[in-house]
C-alpha cells in the first residue's frame, strides 16, 4: 500500500490532521466539554444548544481572569487568615501549632484545628455568658475569677466536663 492509501475512515494517512478541542476552536483555557458535559447532566433544560457552554465558558475565563488571576501583585487582595474563612475569632494557626508541637500524632488534618478552634470558642461563649449573668446577678459589672468558677459549679454538664479541672483554692467560695 502506498502512503495514499486509505485508510477505514475514507480520507488518507498524509490528509488526516491533529483532533482539535472545542476550546481550542473557541480560543478559550476553561474546559468547554466539561462545561458542556454539566450542562446535559444538571437537567437545567430539556434541550442545549452547541453554543451555550462555549458562551458559559467564555464569561467564566473572564471572570477569572478579572478575578485576580491577570492582576499584578500590588492589586492583589490579602491574604485571609484560616480564622477568617471558618468565621471565628479564636486563632486556628495557633491552635494547629499547638497541635503539631503537641506530638499527639505523626499527621494532622486541615481541619481538625478549625473543629477544635471551633469548640473552643464555643465553650468560651457559653462559660463567659453564664459568667455574666452571675455578675448580674451580684450587681457587678465586671466578671472575676469567681463569677465564672460560680458559673461552670452551677451549670450541670460545664461541672462535668470540668471536673478534673484543678482551680485555684485561693479564690475561696463568693458569699452572695
Amino acid at each position: 500500500m502506498s502512503s495514499t492509501a486509505k485508510n477505514g475512515r475514507g480520507k488518507s494517512k498524509a490528509s488526516r490532521s491533529k483532533l482539535v478541542s472545542c476550546s481550542t476552536r473557541a480560543g478559550l483555557e476553561f474546559p468547554v466539554g466539561r462545561v458542556a458535559q454539566n450542562f446535559k447532566a444538571g437537567k437545567y433544560s430539556h434541550r442545549v444548544s452547541a453554543e451555550a457552554p462555549v458562551y458559559l465558558t467564555t464569561i467564566l475565563e473572564y471572570l477569572a481572569a478579572e478575578n485576580g488571576r491577570g492582576k499584578s501583585k500590588a492589586s492583589r487582595s490579602k491574604p485571609v487568615s484560616r480564622s477568617k474563612r471558618a468565621g471565628l475569632e479564636f486563632p486556628v494557626g495557633r491552635v494547629a501549632q499547638i497541635f503539631k508541637a503537641g506530638k499527639y500524632s505523626d499527621r494532622v488534618s486541615a481541619e481538625a484545628p478549625v473543629y477544635l478552634t471551633a469548640a473552643l470558642e464555643y465553650l468560651a461563649a457559653e462559660v463567659l455568658e453564664l459568667a455574666g449573668d452571675k455578675a448580674r446577678q451580684c450587681q457587678k459589672r465586671r466578671i472575676t475569677p469567681k463569677h465564672i468558677q460560680m458559673a461552670i459549679e452551677t451549670d450541670e454538664e460545664l461541672s462535668k466536663l470540668l471536673a478534673g479541672v484543678h482551680d485555684c483554692k485561693w479564690w475561696g467560695k463568693p458569699n452572695f
